[in-house]
């Protein structure tokens, strides 16, 4: 279940001709599932043009059940439980 989808505001650097803004996404897990990502721009930002600034590398975390958190490469497949409620 997505708990979010929008704009991450203020990630693509300054200028007129910035790198860009990147996308948040967050969800639950409701259900037993595999995700599997293949993205790119973790280790250097999209380049801005004509001095304008580069934005901000991407990164994915992950929040386990017990508040641990992974922070994962780009490209990656990881089976993810149900977060269980008492």
């Amino acid at each position: 279940m997505f708990t979010a989808y929008r704009i991450r505001e203020g990630s693509g650097g300054d200028g007129l001709y910035r790198g860009g803004d990147g996308v948040v996404r967050a969800f639950r897990v409701l259900q037993p599932c595999r995700l599997s990502v293949l993205s790119d721009r973790f280790r250097r930002g999209p380049w801005g043009l004509w001095g304008g600034e580069s934005g901000k590398p991407g990164r994915i975390t992950i929040v386990r059940s017990d508040g641990r958190r992974e922070e994962m490469p780009s490209k990656f497949a990881v089976d993810l439980s149900p977060v269980t409620r008492s």
